[in-house]
């Protein structure tokens, strides 16, 4: 097994131990090995909003979207980062541009639905 399928091998495994801290440092491991690889900077990312790193999901998610913008997962977990860190305003723009990217998403629909309701109770 090459380093790069190792490392991402042992931080899936670590993530589902409920091991994050230890699924980060494999992730980067393999980002260092392979940046352009979207999949990594997405697992990356839903390690890090386990545990409440949301501007640094963030910036793995947004990676995760330069590499491959053909992932409604990806327009998803970023605009949850976004809504979970109070940014309710980027949130919905992200659901909006991932919406246009992919219209039939039922999980994008569902949670910039979701976050109206919830920008409009707080206004």
């Amino acid at each position: 097994m090459c380093h790069v399928s190792k490392y991402v091998t042992l931080g899936n495994a670590n993530f589902l131990a409920g091991k994050y801290q230890k699924a980060i440092e494999f992730f980067k491991k393999a980002i260092e090995l392979d940046s352009s690889n979207s999949e990594y900077h997405y697992n990356l990312g839903n390690s890090l909003v386990v545990l409440h790193k949301y501007h640094d999901a963030i910036q793995a998610y947004q990676k995760a979207i330069k590499h491959n913008n053909n992932e409604p997962d990806y327009y998803n977990n970023l605009a949850l980062s976004y809504r979970a860190s109070g940014n309710l305003s980027e949130a919905l723009s992200v659901f909006h541009r991932g919406l246009k990217i992919h219209p039939d998403s039922q999980i994008l629909l569902e949670n910039y639905h979701i976050t109206k309701k919830i920008n409009k109770t707080l206004n």
